[in-house]
């Protein structure tokens, strides 16, 4: 695999073993999901398992701030987050959304 390409693997029992087998590479990066992409605000962070460490779950507008601050406190390091069903209108992606999560982050001096 080219090294500007990225292996993302979302952490749960099911992908432990291939996580376990991959993870020392420096293009795998883990994440971790517990509603396993169902936007399910997520209450416990893991510590992140590679260099770069994605969080998601439930992650939104009103909860973006609240949950970074959360995340920091394993997390101490550069860390990635993701939402999807959050930042969706009509399962459409809404840019608004998008803009009130940048606003938030900027405003709380997060970013």
């Amino acid at each position: 695999m080219p090294a500007d390409k990225s292996i993302i693997i979302q952490l749960h029992e099911g992908t432990n073993e291939l996580f376990q087998h991959y993870k020392h590479l420096p293009n795998v990066q883990g994440f971790q999901d517990a509603s396993g992409g169902r936007g399910i605000v997520n209450t416990e962070w893991m510590t992140p398992k590679t260099e770069f460490f994605g969080y998601a779950g439930g992650i939104g507008p009103d909860n973006v701030v609240e949950t970074v601050k959360a995340i920091q406190s394993v997390c101490p390091s550069d860390f990635w987050i993701d939402m999807e069903s959050s930042i969706r209108t009509n399962d459409k992606f809404d840019v608004e959304k998008c803009r009130l999560v940048c606003q938030a982050l900027t405003e709380a001096g997060l970013v």
